[in-house]
């Protein structure tokens, strides 16, 4: 691996972030208007529907052990049941903006719940980099209302995250994001079914917003994101998750119309400082 990397994987890193970034307000367009669990599940159809040819294609049928299929399953509940359907229903009345930045704390929240699991005491940059991340939070938080369930749907998001070290032989990442968008699907159609379909009434906006999750949040983030991250490696690519929040707190005011005060843009600085601080190896600070 280079130890600096390239910039077609610099851009690659980048752009898989800030369309991961940009589902936040994606997903609060489609929150006002459709219902939890039918926008969720049509988003995950949407993506599913791109993944699994593909993913067919590359690696042929998929090949999984009980136990690891136990623990796909597992995930697609926290990805699809937690994290989108609470972040949807979160998003209703709360602000994009401080939930990007809030959401952005994810890869702190799995490297302290790592360090928790293995019974290990956190480095001093990590427990600055916490200590950072939630001053960040709490800062963002001054500039509109964080609700309780984007807390939530955070905490389900590092469970997902954190269940890829239980697995034993995992299939190829293609091949692992179009299963999990196909449980996502399954496990989102029972609650689909109960809600009132109104499509006629679902602002365009909202069409959109749904496309871009599945179509560029999901589907062109992945590629993005492994395809830079198999040019440079896990540890190089860490640091790129900062442009998460500042993704959010950048588009909130684009696409949304609502305005950026200091709070906000402290907030994800502080939470984007301290991804960085946690993630850039020693070696890569020393003069």
């Amino acid at each position: 691996m280079n130890r600096h990397p390239p910039l077609f994987a610099i851009l690659l890193l980048s752009l898989g972030m800030i369309a991961a970034g940009s589902v936040v307000v994606a997903t609060k367009l489609a929150a006002q208007s459709m219902p939890p669990f039918t926008a969720a599940a049509l988003r995950y159809g949407l993506a599913a529907a791109v993944l699994l040819p593909w993913a067919w294609w590359r690696h042929g049928p998929p090949r999984m052990e009980r136990g690891d299929g136990l623990v796909l399953l597992a995930q697609a509940a926290l990805g699809s049941l937690g994290f989108s359907v609470l972040l949807l229903l979160g998003l209703r009345d709360g602000a994009a903006a401080p939930a990007s930045v809030a959401a952005g704390t994810l890869p702190l929240l799995v490297l302290a719940g790592a360090c928790l699991a293995r019974r290990r005491r956190p480095s001093p940059r990590l427990a600055a980099a916490c200590v950072l991340a939630a001053l960040g939070v709490t800062v963002a938080g001054e500039g509109g209302a964080i609700h309780p369930l984007v807390f939530a749907a955070i905490a389900c998001e590092a469970g997902f995250v954190s269940l890829d070290r239980v697995m034993r032989r995992p299939p190829p990442a293609l091949m692992l994001s179009a299963l999990l968008c196909l449980g996502g699907l399954l496990l989102t159609l029972p609650g689909a079914a109960t809600e009132t379909w109104r499509p006629a009434a679902w602002p365009i906006s909202a069409w959109l917003a749904l496309l871009w999750h599945g179509l560029v949040g999901t589907v062109a983030g992945f590629v993005c994101w492994y395809s830079g991250t198999a040019r440079v490696g896990a540890a190089a690519a860490a640091p790129f998750t900062a442009l998460f929040p500042l993704t959010g707190v950048v588009a909130a005011p684009l696409v949304l119309g609502v305005p950026l005060d200091h709070a906000l843009a402290g907030g994800g600085a502080l939470v984007a400082g301290a991804i960085v601080l946690a993630a850039v190896p020693l070696s890569a600070v020393k003069p």
